[in-house]
């Protein structure tokens, strides 16, 4: 076991050492077995790195300020950026995360045991953003999707989902998906109006004083809570708006919108025009 503790060094200085700049007031814990291999990583003060046994950390950019990552036995990292600022980030035993970028600014990120992040093959680097809210995965999901989680949004993902590329969760007040569900390509599962409407006297003023900053948001948008059950199956380009609930066993066609509205169970929802197709079980 290898252990270094950096609390006992010269205060307010940052030391390189093996591709990491520490602060003297950072911790940073590694077993022997794991393995660490042309990363950059950076330790702020009162910032903490774990790296349990035979994980292995590859060609990554983790920043920690303020912030503590802990990554467990057997978990692999390939070509991930991971910056946490005044947060948490966990990653659970055998979890794998390749290509991904994770911002966390105030929130948490938990993920569980023996979870696949991946980026899909027609998609650009796929992202998870969190601005003072948490997302958390159980065990066994297969994800390729971006996330990103803003005014205390709190998400949550149950175990064996698969969330393919390019579809897009986000969440500023509660969004639940339950276990074994399958959401396909392009999907949006958003809670919110992701921007507030302001009158035209507003915008101008918003854009005239902060030009660069277009489409930046201050005030939390319209939010309502969207409830995803277990064995739920969403098509591809489909959309689950706030307010949605879709139960146990319900379906979302391609290209369906639901928006406010209940799925129950064994319902199957479609487009063009929408309509609620009811499945007998008999």
């Amino acid at each position: 076991m290898m252990y270094m503790l950096f609390d006992k060094l010269k205060r307010g200085y940052f030391y390189y050492f093996r591709n990491m700049f520490v602060s003297s007031t950072s911790r940073w814990h590694f077993e022997a077995t794991s393995k660490l291999t042309k990363n950059k990583i950076k330790l702020s003060s009162e910032s903490s790195l774990e790296v349990g046994e035979g994980a292995s950390v590859v060609n990554c950019h983790i920043e920690l300020y303020d912030s503590a990552l802990s990554i467990a036995k057997g978990a692999q990292l390939n070509n991930a950026h991971i910056k946490v600022e005044h947060g948490r980030m966990s990653i659970g035993e055998d979890s794998s995360i390749k290509e991904y970028h994770v911002d966390v600014l105030r929130g948490m990120v938990t993920i569980g045991n023996t979870c696949i992040f991946e980026k899909g093959y027609n998609a650009l680097r796929p992202y998870i953003y969190v601005n003072e809210g948490s997302l958390s995965f159980q065990n066994n999901n297969a994800i390729k999707a971006n996330f990103w989680i803003r005014f205390g949004g709190i998400a949550t993902i149950g175990t064996y989902n698969c969330i393919n590329e390019l579809t897009e969760i986000r969440c500023d007040e509660h969004v639940e998906i339950g276990s074994f569900n399958l959401i396909s390509y392009e999907c949006n599962i958003w809670d919110t109006n992701t921007h507030t409407i302001y009158d035209l006297d507003e915008v101008k003023q918003r854009l005239l004083s902060n030009f660069s900053a277009i489409g930046g948001e201050n005030a939390k948008p319209l939010t309502r809570p969207i409830i995803i059950g277990s064995n739920v199956w969403i098509g591809k380009r489909a959309s689950i708006l706030k307010g949605s609930q879709l139960f146990d066993s319900s379906i979302v066609g391609l290209g369906a919108i639901v928006s406010g509205q209940t799925v129950l169970s064994h319902q199957i929802i479609v487009a063009a025009p929408p309509r609620i197709i009811t499945v007998s079980n008999d």
